[in-house]
């Protein structure tokens, strides 16, 4: 399904890939590398955050450690909601105060 969501994608061009977390249920870096090469079709920015399935490190690894991208006047800021060990995740508001920081 993802492969066929890209091909479909590829010809609008778009600005920025989000994939915003539950990215492989094994959380594996096996996965994430197969998930990064097929979105890398999009030849476009790419902000990966992880979901309550995924493993941070692992995640990381293959993704890096960017969280936010600008363009066209926006500003995405990815947070990381996971809690280690737990189904569930928590948004804190003084990480997405930290990652949003201060416009000028």
């Amino acid at each position: 399904m993802l492969a066929r969501s890209v091909a479909a994608l590829r010809p609008h061009r778009p600005d920025l890939v989000v994939l915003p977390g539950d990215i492989a249920d094994d959380g594996s870096r096996q996965a994430y590398q197969r998930v990064q090469e097929t979105v890398s079709a999009l030849r476009a920015p790419l902000l990966a955050t992880p979901g309550n399935h995924d493993l941070g490190g692992p995640l990381r690894e293959v993704f890096g450690e960017r969280t936010e991208h600008s363009f066209g006047g926006w500003r995405v800021v990815c947070v990381d909601s996971r809690i280690d060990g737990e189904i569930h995740g928590r948004v804190s508001i003084g990480a997405v105060e930290a990652a949003l920081g201060t416009d000028t």
